[in-house]
């Protein structure tokens, strides 16, 4: 986990992103925040444990294209170069 993210404002403020429900929106900003530096997440359901959100939010990240899911059952942030830019 990087001590220092920052959020891309273009990623965050775009119809898609915003006409997602809070709860999905603030498991994404938890997800970016507790990201590896090549943007992978290897305890998605863990933060979402942590921070009492839903997977069914996460499945809303995958299927927007925010979050990735992987083969070997890590996460991905999908525009993770937009925020480290």
């Amino acid at each position: 986990m990087r001590d220092r993210t920052k959020i891309n404002l273009n990623v965050v403020s775009d119809d898609k992103f915003l006409d997602m429900s809070h709860e999905a929106q603030s498991l994404y900003f938890h997800l970016v925040l507790r990201a590896e530096n090549d943007g992978a997440i290897k305890n998605a359901k863990r933060v979402i444990r942590e921070v009492n959100g839903k997977e069914m939010c996460l499945e809303l990240l995958i299927s927007k294209g925010y979050i990735s899911k992987y083969f070997d059952g890590t996460y991905g942030v999908t525009d993770w170069e937009k925020h480290i830019g």
